[in-house]
């Protein structure tokens, strides 16, 4: 680290020190015993009597009598303290002695006194008794906890001095010290009008700011984890949202102090906040190192897995808060110091995120350094222990900007990436139609090369002007057939005809055997297709052909026959013995079979045919194939397969019809690895296009 970046650290942490010294601090720890001064005009917004106030350690009987000597008592500025600064005589029980010069127009005024007090009292004025709330007593076995706050309705009495004694006990102090929890009492005189009505007001106002702090702070937790949902790579955004949890719990906590009365409840709680707030700068530290992309160095996890551990042992085992303070206080050193180095450094962001989490951090160990100095310090009416609240909202608003600053910039990134890849986009088709035009063009000569003798020629002639000429345009449907006959002329055949409700019927047939025989197979069910099919439903139409065949007499020689009928997005298939209809879904790039199984035609009569039924999305591809595909074998005399199909078909996804049937043919052309087409090969490829 450069010598700069140090100096500048030095002077962050020097300047709470700086702040307390100068801007007008007041020190309340005034030892100087004076007469409390009663008039109507301080009792109308509570008059505290804090400052010099007779006190005596340990218990005397007779202190609460008017004429009481209390001459050779110390002086207390203060009946409220911290358990830490007990002082080492405590024995459980010290009484308090307030002088009053009260002014004329109190006397015999009915006043109220409003009593905070964590432990047991009794109260008296002018030697009378006012109120015992719980066992004021220094034995553990005896004492009793009174109520934590309480209203005292009195009499003032009719002379100009008046006294206030107070008996005050806590035998119970061990908890206290260990939470580091306030012990003794704070004793106002309030005007019995509206001193009750006012307190609650004014209470409500309070913790009304504490709650809007948790909502504030319950809102942004919420929006940064919704964040890391949307993106979990982001893991800032959960470390920002643990912050703002662990930070409104904090906040929470200190709206109960304003209503509180289970005093051992409030212990508890703030244990809890204690350790919330010692978590909240561990995260506070993870989540700068995770949004500014900084290593995770050995003094980091030392830090965080010690906040961790005293974090657990102070909240379920013993409280340590010596152990808490100190931890609180490395960690928050330390994220001084990773914001002074990243801002140094000049990392993207630091200077936005780095400045606003060193004003929480400073303004917290402000607030910590005056309460523990027993200082309060008030700048223009703003109290300055609410300081952590207002740099937490700095922080709250420095993270918005931050990651509106952080979306602005990767929606630039991301028009510009998308420029990029519509400029690729282009270029890839432009390559894939010549690619295409130069399948097509080889798949033509390859065709055309193969018929090798006149017999072969004209066998081919007469099976080809078996087929369609065209295929009929179906709204919202790209359609392309291929048939792809073997050396010797075989029985494949397609056809297509369209009903009168405007659905369209496409025929995928294989006739057994070669030659003429099966090429007479072909045309009788070719015309027996165009006579039954617009009239009959597929399984009708299947169940008449294969009767007339049968009784044709052909010895042996079946047809494979499959009928799919098209009507918008429903699809319907019928089969008899041809293989299953293969249909790759765009939406989840995995392959469906629809298999209707039944008997080839002229093989039995009356055959119970059935129909299977599903529908097609959008680029959705359906493909019907005959048995020479996935029968054609290679030179260890393996089949093509379905398998292979389903992986040859899955790798065209998003491609044309026509594309799909030649890259079938080259994965099998490549698979067969010179081995010659056993058999004829036929496909009927659709897509759906909306």
């Amino acid at each position: 680290m450069k010598a700069n970046t140090l100096t500048l650290l030095i002077l962050f942490l020097l300047l709470p020190g700086f702040v307390v010294e100068v801007l007008g601090v007041q020190d309340t720890n005034d030892t100087t015993f004076r007469v409390h001064t009663l008039t109507p005009e301080l009792i109308q917004t509570g008059y505290p009597l804090s400052g010099w106030t007779k006190y005596y350690e340990g218990d005397i009987p007779g202190a609460y009598e008017i004429d009481f000597d209390d001459s050779t008592w110390d002086t207390w500025s203060w009946m409220w303290m911290s358990a830490r600064n007990l002082p080492e005589e405590w024995v459980g029980v010290r009484w308090y002695r307030h002088h009053l010069s009260v002014d004329s127009t109190l006397f015999n005024a009915d006043v109220s006194f409003l009593s905070v007090m964590f432990g047991a009292a009794d109260i008296w004025l002018n030697g009378k008794l006012v109120i015992s709330n719980g066992v004021a007593s220094a034995e553990p076995e005896l004492y009793e906890r009174g109520d934590a706050r309480i209203w005292v309705p009195v009499t003032l009495g009719n002379t100009k001095e008046q006294i206030i004694a107070v008996r005050f006990a806590n035998a119970h102090i061990d908890r206290f010290q260990r939470a580091n929890f306030s012990v003794g009492m704070n004793l106002r005189i309030h005007d019995v009008k509206r001193s009750y009505h006012a307190a609650i007001a004014e209470h409500r106002f309070l913790s009304g700011i504490q709650w809007f702090i948790v909502g504030f702070c319950v809102v942004f937790a919420i929006i940064h984890f919704l964040f890391f949902l949307f993106n979990r790579r982001l893991l800032f955004n959960l470390w920002f949202a643990l912050v703002c949890t662990l930070f409104g719990f904090g906040a929470w906590v200190q709206s109960h102090f304003f209503f509180y009365q289970d005093v051992e409840g409030m212990i508890q709680l703030q244990i809890f906040m204690q350790m919330s707030m010692l978590m909240c700068f561990a995260f506070m530290s993870l989540f700068l190192h995770s949004v500014l992309n900084l290593k995770f160095g050995w003094v980091f996890r030392i830090l965080f897995g010690s906040a961790a551990l005293i974090s657990v042992i102070h909240v379920f085992v013993i409280p340590i808060n010596p152990f808490l303070i100190i931890s609180a206080l490395l960690i928050g050193l330390y994220i001084l110091f990773i914001s002074i180095h990243s801002i140094w450094k000049g990392i993207d962001g630091a200077w936005l995120l780095g400045s606003a989490v060193m004003i929480f951090i400073l303004s917290v160990f402000l607030v910590v350094a005056l309460e523990m100095s027993g200082r309060f310090m008030n700048i223009i009416g703003f109290s300055i222990f609410q300081a952590p609240y207002l740099g937490f909202g700095i922080a709250l608003i420095a993270m918005s900007v931050y990651q509106s600053r952080r979306l602005a910039t990767l929606n630039l990134d991301l028009l510009r990436n998308l420029r990029e890849v519509k400029q690729l986009s282009e270029k890839n088709l432009e390559n894939e139609r010549s690619i295409r035009e130069a399948e097509i063009q080889r798949a033509r000569l390859e065709t055309e090369n193969e018929r090798k003798t006149a017999e072969l020629e004209k066998a081919r002639i007469l099976q080809l002007s078996m087929l369609p000429a065209s295929l009929p345009e179906i709204d919202h449907y790209e359609l392309s057939a291929a048939m792809f006959t073997a050396t010797e002329v075989g029985g494949d055949y397609y056809d297509v005809l369209t009903k009168d409700d405007s659905s369209t019927v496409f025929a995928i047939g294989d006739a057994t055997g070669h030659g003429t025989e099966a090429g007479f197979v072909v045309a009788m069910t070719k015309t027996l297709f165009q006579t039954m099919g617009a009239s009959f439903t597929s399984e009708e139409c299947l169940r008449r052909m294969s009767a007339t065949l049968k009784d044709a007499g052909l010895r042996k020689k079946f047809m494979c026959l499959g009928l799919l009928t098209v009507n918008d997005d429903t699809i319907q298939w019928c089969s008899a013995g041809i293989p299953a209809a293969i249909i790759h879904k765009a939406d989840t790039g995995e392959i469906e079979l629809l298999e209707s199984k039944g008997m080839p035609l002229a093989t039995v009569t009356n055959f119970p045919y059935q129909t299977k039924k599903t529908k097609l999305q959008k680029d959705d591809i359906m493909i019907l194939i005959s048995d020479g595909l996935p029968e054609q074998m290679n030179q260890h005399r393996e089949q093509f397969g379905m398998d292979r199909i389903a992986d040859c078909i899955k790798k065209t996804s998003g491609s044309s019809t026509e594309t799909v049937i030649h890259r079938l043919m080259e994965c099998m052309y490549e698979w067969s690895n010179g081995e010659p087409q056993h058999d004829d090969i036929t496909m009927l490829c659709l897509k759906r296009l909306k």
